[in-house]
């Protein structure tokens, strides 16, 4: 689909390298000065068509084990130490909650580009926090591991503009930080500064690419300048909070309840949490937000700076993993602060009830108000079914204070909270069913791809060069074969199936219905 052919055309007419270097010189359909994403596309290319429907899975899977690496770690910076288990359901709840709050989910993660460009960077970024965090203890591989987090943080960079000037603004913060605080933080500080150089060269690279500057003078309106640039950067930022909450209020909830209740019943937690004081807390808790709301602002720039627009959906799943990496640890936070509040009974049983109450409300919101029972009700349709349906409100309530009145009457404190997080971990299988359904569509779609793409091959094997076929809708805003026949992804096509001409009309195939929430 789209850049796909293009790649796959442009990529096997060369050599390897010299595939890799022509995209970055000259212009092409795609961005070829993104030469981590042709890298990647090329390694793809060479090891064959295979490699396509085992990607998402493959992505995925880094991604939870690099999450799990860094969180096994993070008790080497001042973080807590969680074992195995909980390091593991951590890290797939922050991939899940990533994935599954990602506006237009299935363009970057099943589309091969989309992964590349905007969700392999996510991938790449936490095997770079891992060798940084191995790096300031491992005095004797500190130098190699400097290497890789030059290595790793060039590639990350190099993957699309936005990680990387998130990533370059993220190493600077962090680098920042560990020089003002204790000295017990100094060894990361020359780590860091490998990685921030190799940050900025992939900048630099992006930039200075022919075939980018090529792209600019036929293709966008004079850039923006640096004033413009921040200044509609912080507003796109508070933009993308605001819509958060009012169009992902269930989702986001829901982090604050995984990982505050998460917090609770942790016991390495609450000894990190108690050895700091309330003020220290709360600064904590306002630095996350800080350092969130920049690494958002860095993530709007680049379309800023290039369009003056808001970024494409595509885009924000950087931003959407910045929110959710925050959520997670202003809940934690909060969950501590909560700990150090319950030091008698009644407070604790008080609260037991009122998270029942919460919990309660949060699923029964979830199951009966979201569209087909299934996604969640942001704010407005909530608002709404609140209005029309006070009665089952209420209801919820009362069910709520049942359930906090036999969890406080029956069970001890630490088993209540297990109780509370168990039923949270209904609504990963809420996401995951949302997937489930769509998998038909989905096979039916591929194997009218597959069919439409045989009846090509047998009418060039026929001898036909001129080939009309029937379309396909488009998916998720890739764009389809169309009906003429110099369309850019009709002449990619055409030289990826070596034929003259080659158009898709109407009638379409199927009437493919949107699955982006």
């Amino acid at each position: 689909m789209q850049d796909d052919y293009c790649y796959s055309v442009i990529l096997a007419n060369r050599s390897f390298w010299q595939g890799q270097i022509d995209s970055y010189l000259h212009e092409t359909t795609y961005a070829g000065n993104r030469f981590s994403l042709t890298l990647g596309l090329a390694l793809s290319e060479l090891a064959g068509r295979w490699t396509v429907p085992i990607l998402p899975g493959l992505a995925i899977l880094l991604f939870v084990a690099g999450l799990y690496g860094v969180i096994r770690r993070i008790h080497d910076v001042g973080g807590p130490t969680l074992n195995k288990i909980q390091a593991l359901l951590a890290a797939a709840a922050i991939a899940l909650f990533t994935i599954s709050t990602a506006p237009n989910w299935v363009q970057v993660i099943y589309w091969r580009t989309g992964m590349f460009t905007y969700f392999a960077p996510l991938v790449s970024g936490t095997y770079l926090a891992l060798v940084l965090l191995d790096a300031g203890k491992r005095r004797k591989w500190r130098r190699l591991l400097m290497v890789g987090a030059f290595a790793l943080a060039l590639l990350t960079g190099g993957f699309s503009e936005t990680a990387a000037v998130v990533q370059v603004t993220a190493l600077a913060l962090a680098l920042l930080i560990a020089s003002l605080t204790d000295k017990k933080y100094r060894p990361w500080l020359f780590p860091l500064g490998a990685a921030l150089a190799g940050g900025v060269l992939a900048i630099v690279l992006l930039l200075l690419s022919p075939a980018n500057a090529t792209r600019w003078a036929t293709s966008y309106s004079a850039p923006s300048d640096l004033r413009t640039t921040l200044a509609g950067a912080l507003y796109n930022a508070v933009y993308f909070y605001v819509y958060t909450a009012y169009r992902q209020t269930l989702p986001y909830l829901f982090v604050f309840l995984f990982f505050g209740l998460f917090a609770l019943l942790d016991k390495s937690l609450q000894q990190n949490i108690r050895l700091l004081s309330n003020k220290s807390l709360v600064l904590w808790m306002v630095i996350w937000l800080g350092v969130a709301f920049l690494l958002t602002a860095a993530a709007m720039a680049p379309s800023q700076y290039v369009e003056s627009s808001y970024p494409g959906a595509r885009a924000l799943i950087i931003p959407r993993f910045v929110s959710v990496v925050a959520g997670a640890a202003i809940s934690s936070l909060a969950g501590g602060l909560v700990g150090k509040w319950l030091n008698n009974q009644r407070r604790i049983r008080l609260t037991l009830i009122a998270a029942s109450v919460i919990v309660v409300l949060f699923l029964g919101f979830w199951l009966t108000a979201g569209q087909n029972h299934l996604t969640p009700p942001a704010y407005p349709d909530m608002r709404t079914y609140v209005h029309y349906h006070w009665v089952v409100i209420i209801g919820f309530v009362f069910f709520g204070l049942i359930l906090g009145g036999l969890l406080v009457w029956r069970v001890k404190n630490q088993v209540a909270l297990a109780i509370l997080f168990g039923i949270c971990l209904l609504e990963p299988l809420l996401v995951a069913n949302r997937v489930y359904i769509a998998l038909p569509a989905f096979r039916d779609r591929a194997v009218m791809w597959d069919q439409r793409e045989e009846q090509i091959l047998m009418a060039r094997a026929n001898g036909e060069q001129e080939i009309t076929v029937r379309a396909l809708d488009s998916l998720a805003g890739i764009a389809e074969l169309s009906d003429n026949s110099d369309y850019w992804v009709n002449n990619c096509a055409e030289r990826y199936y070596g034929v003259k001409s080659l158009r898709a009309v109407e009638p379409v195939l199927n009437h493919f219905k949107s699955l982006i929430p």
